[in-house]
């Protein structure tokens, strides 16, 4: 059985959005991107343990996306279900 592949690229396009900006302060923003790292080799338990991390922070609506995307991966529908309405609040 395939499982639906959620937000592949949501990672890839955040990293490039986040280049040059303050948007996450300090070690965030390098944690941010080991998160994105860790998501795209297919590590979804260590990439939603940073996001939490991250989410717990510097909230945001793109950390909280990706979050959901890792808990998805994981098997994790109520977290991941969770975190994504938080991304939309």
């Amino acid at each position: 059985m395939n499982q639906p592949v959620v937000g592949r690229c949501c990672c890839t396009a955040l990293i490039l959005g986040l280049s040059g900006s303050s948007a996450l302060p300090g070690s965030w923003a390098g944690n941010f991107q080991q998160a994105c790292q860790v998501y795209g080799l297919g590590n979804f338990k260590q990439a939603a343990i940073l996001f939490q991390e991250i989410a717990e922070a510097t909230p945001s609506a793109g950390t909280l996306h990706n979050l959901g995307n890792a808990q998805w991966q994981c098997g994790r529908v109520d977290e991941a279900i969770l975190a994504w309405e938080r991304a939309r609040w």
